[in-house]
């Protein structure tokens, strides 16, 4: 409804402005300049902030998209960081177990040192052992090479008795057999800790493989643990900003949400100030109405008075002549002359020449035309569809047919008013397509009209209306691709094409 009376405004002061520029002002219009903006200036006013509040409504919902993408995101990155944080303490357990590894490597380590160096130590005590014996032996050696064979020959002559000589044989072969047994020992004794140092380094060496191994499993842990704590902390550092980014959002759509708010107070102001104005032209329409209505009917009654008298003269006249061998001598009435008072020109009403003043209706049988000055068929009856009609636009007319004013064709009563609320324009299905549409039932009763497509209707169901009389303005509403006046005449209910009929003023 609000849209609808923002056209019909529109409409009006279009046609005012001429009216205007003439040196003529209305009483609305130099009430609006003085004092306050003009409804134009609040229509202007109202069409920037109704454009406003669309882009802020825009820019919300552009602004919850991206906060509901931040918040996703976010969501996705808390998860990330979360899988992360998992991950370091996995890495970081791992590598306690391998420092654990690699302690207990070294433990071995160490003890296998330990044991190489007392493994070295019991091999130079058996060398010591073997040379020393090595020595006693050679010396017997020596000196049993020295004595010679005469070793035999002191055994035999030393000896007592038999006994005796076998006692200090088995002596010698003791003492030898045992250097022998001793050496022979020593050296296995030799052997088995050279083998066992053999060991011992070799599994020293297997043991500094496993701790260099560890060391280097360590060094690659490490490794995977800084890259995973980097992308913590860059997880972290895009956390943050995403965050920035939410806070900066919600404000936006809290200030954006508050700016609407204040917008749409500023439009409720102005509805009402549209309304007031609105309600005031409507009034003075209606006035005029009842004006030009008062005027014709003056006319009419005038105009039967004077045909009237001119038949009493008439007949005055024939009866003297009949009586004229009997002449009386009478006063001659007075012939009253035909009045002819042209309705006053409303004060508000501004006048635009050759668009949208009608010329005054006469009393003869055709047709007003209903918006003189426009002639331009963009539809007629027969253009392929079910039209039945013709469609009047403004071609040819600068600025257009819109807001120009529709006259009642014939004197009627309005049988449909319909004031739909249409704010939309460019085929909607307001009003069945009709937007919104005045219907006439003429007073031959025959004969009745349609004014599609209105940008606002003037008049009211039941109410008379005279041949000529404004009953509102052109627009765009319903099914209608632009601005143009739908017309139709019904002969008997049944369309038929208005083109067949003559209008008195159609120019």
């Amino acid at each position: 409804m609000k849209n609808m009376k923002k056209r019909i405004l529109a409409g009006l002061i279009a046609c005012m402005t001429a009216y205007s520029a003439s040196g003529t002002s209305t009483a609305f219009l130099s009430s609006a300049t003085e004092d306050k903006p003009t409804v134009q200036d609040l229509e202007n006013q109202k069409a920037e902030n109704d454009r406003k509040i669309a882009e802020l409504k825009k820019e919300i919902e552009e602004a919850k998209k991206d906060y509901d993408s931040v918040v996703s995101d976010e969501s996705a990155k808390l998860d990330y960081q979360n899988a992360l944080n998992e991950k370091i303490i996995l890495q970081n357990q791992n590598i306690g177990v391998v420092v654990e590894e690699m302690n207990r490597i070294d433990e071995d380590i160490k003890e296998n040192v330990a044991g190489i160096s007392d493994v070295e130590e019991q091999i130079g005590t058996q060398n010591v052992l073997i040379d020393e014996n090595m020595e006693l032996y050679k010396k017997r050696l020596r000196a049993s090479y020295m004595s010679g064979g005469d070793n035999l020959a002191a055994v035999l002559s030393g000896s007592s008795n038999f006994e005796d000589i076998l006692m200090k044989f088995e002596i010698i072969s003791r003492v030898a057999d045992h250097d022998k047994k001793l050496v022979t020992k020593l050296n296995e004794q030799l052997v088995k800790l050279k083998e066992l140092e053999e060991n011992l380094q070799n599994r020293q060496e297997k043991l500094s493989g496993d701790l260099e191994d560890a060391a280097a499993k360590k060094e690659e842990l490490n490794e995977k643990l800084e890259i995973l704590n980097a992308d913590y902390d860059a997880t972290s550092e895009e956390l943050s900003k995403l965050d920035g980014e939410k806070t900066a959002l919600s404000s936006h759509i809290t200030e954006s949400e508050e700016l609407i708010a204040l917008k749409e107070e500023e439009q409720k102001k102005m509805d009402a100030a549209i309304e007031e104005a609105l309600e005031r032209i409507k009034q003075e329409s209606i006035a005029e109405s009842k004006r030009v209505s008062e005027s014709l009917a003056i006319a009419a009654e005038e105009s039967r008075k004077a045909e009237e008298s001119k038949k009493a003269e008439e007949s005055r006249r024939a009866a003297a002549e009949a009586n004229r061998e009997k002449p009386v001598t009478e006063v001659p009435v007075q012939q009253q002359e035909p009045v002819t008072q042209t309705p006053d020109e409303p004060e508000d009403e501004p006048v635009v020449p050759d668009t949208t003043e009608a010329p005054a209706a006469d009393n003869s049988s055709l047709m007003f035309w209903p918006v003189p000055g426009f002639t331009n068929r963009s539809s007629d009856f027969w253009d392929g569809r079910n039209h039945g009609a013709i469609d009047v636009d403004g071609l040819g007319h600068e600025g257009g047919i819109r807001g120009a004013k529709v006259y009642a064709a014939d004197n009627a009563t309005v049988t449909v008013s319909m004031d739909t609320g249409c704010t939309h324009e460019y085929s909607c299905r307001c009003g069945g397509g009709y937007g919104n549409y005045i219907i006439l039932t003429h007073d031959d009763a025959v004969h009745s009209t349609v004014y599609a497509h209105l940008q606002a209707v003037f008049v009211s169901a039941g109410q008379r209306v005279s041949k000529g009389q404004l009953i509102g303005l052109v627009g765009t509403t319903g099914s209608s691709s632009g601005p143009h006046l739908h017309f139709e005449v019904r002969t008997n209910g049944v369309k038929v094409d208005p083109d067949s009929f003559e209008y008195q003023n159609e120019y």
